[in-house]
């Protein structure tokens, strides 16, 4: 005799860091994916699906060693669609890092609050809890042209993507190819960035 299956749901609050007050509480299966979870971010904090993302199962924003992507190079489907739920031993407490847009660079914290077995499986990602309104996201300023703005708007630069310049650039101006093998550079600029 067979045992019956059991379906593991997945209760996440998806908090975006630049509106600490507003969260998405969501209910996911087992089965659904990080793609799927990136999918219901862009629905529910009104996204366009537009630009490069990625998960950090650490819950540590840039860590190289437990990102999985979105996107990979050369526009293939990426590592989020190969990672189901249930197989990424998330449990209740954890929390998961996810960026999208790496210029904007926005951050959003994903806390697992609930694990649970249900007799069937869920088959949409479900919204449970809306607490404030989404914070509005005007786009990559590198997708503006002319028209985009009036006469009297000027383009205001970020000032946290401005530190981080502040401190790749030096790094990537003592890196003389005429005088160094590239696999003498420490490529690994994550640990200079804030």
């Amino acid at each position: 005799m067979r045992g019956r299956m059991v379906h593991r749901v997945f209760r996440m609050r998806i908090t975006p860091e630049r509106a600490p007050l507003v969260h998405r509480t969501i209910d996911f299966d087992g089965r659904h994916t990080l793609h799927d979870v990136h999918l219901a971010i862009q629905r529910e904090f009104d996204l366009d699906d537009d630009h490069l993302h990625a998960f950090y199962l650490s819950g540590r924003y840039w860590d190289a060693s437990t990102e999985l992507r979105g996107v990979e190079p050369g526009g293939s489907r990426g590592q989020t669609t190969r990672h189901p739920l249930f197989r990424l031993g998330l449990g209740e407490g954890r929390t998961l890092a996810y960026v999208f847009d790496f210029g904007d660079e926005l951050r959003h914290r994903i806390d697992v609050l609930d694990v649970r077995e249900v007799p069937q499986p869920l088959a949409v990602p479900t919204l449970v809890e809306t607490i404030g309104d989404a914070p509005q996201y005007e786009g990559a300023t590198d997708d503006l042209d002319d028209t985009d703005l009036d006469e009297d708007e000027t383009f205001v630069p970020d000032p946290e993507f401005e530190a981080k310049l502040e401190i790749l650039v030096p790094v990537a101006e003592r890196f003389d190819a005429a005088t160094s093998a590239p696999d003498s550079v420490d490529w690994n600029l994550s640990a200079a960035v804030p």
